[in-house]
């Protein structure tokens, strides 16, 4: 995550026409870099992550292939197993926050939800 916040965004902002460059544009471009790309990189890791240790607790063999824990999670729950909107939205208001990608975020979100 911290690599799409401090690399990524701004190397490819960098290749948008000088135009369309501005503050606003910046902060727009890294939170879709992170929300939509970045996270959805990372629910697929750590389902995957998380299945393979489901499995080594289950079979005591260290010795599995990725391919086998991918294809079992696709039996058995389908895409959800990997990527659904709940995941989605779990992740995204977990690490949002904790990366920095949206500073505001603590000052404006977090108080609309103490709300209710």
């Amino acid at each position: 995550m911290c690599s799409t916040t401090f690399i990524f965004s701004p190397a490819l902002f960098q290749l948008l026409p000088e135009e369309h460059k501005n503050q606003q544009n910046l902060l727009f471009f890294g939170l879709g870099m992170n929300i939509f790309f970045a996270n959805a990189l990372a629910i697929n890791a750590q389902s995957m992550w998380g299945r393979s240790l489901d499995h080594l607790a289950k079979t005591k063999n260290s010795n599995f292939k990725y391919s086998q824990i991918f294809s079992d999670g696709l039996r058995s729950a389908g895409v959800k197993a990997f990527f659904g909107p709940s995941k989605w939205f779990s992740r995204v208001l977990m690490n949002a926050p904790a990366q920095g990608t949206i500073p505001w975020f603590g000052g404006f979100i977090l108080p609309k939800g103490e709300v209710y």
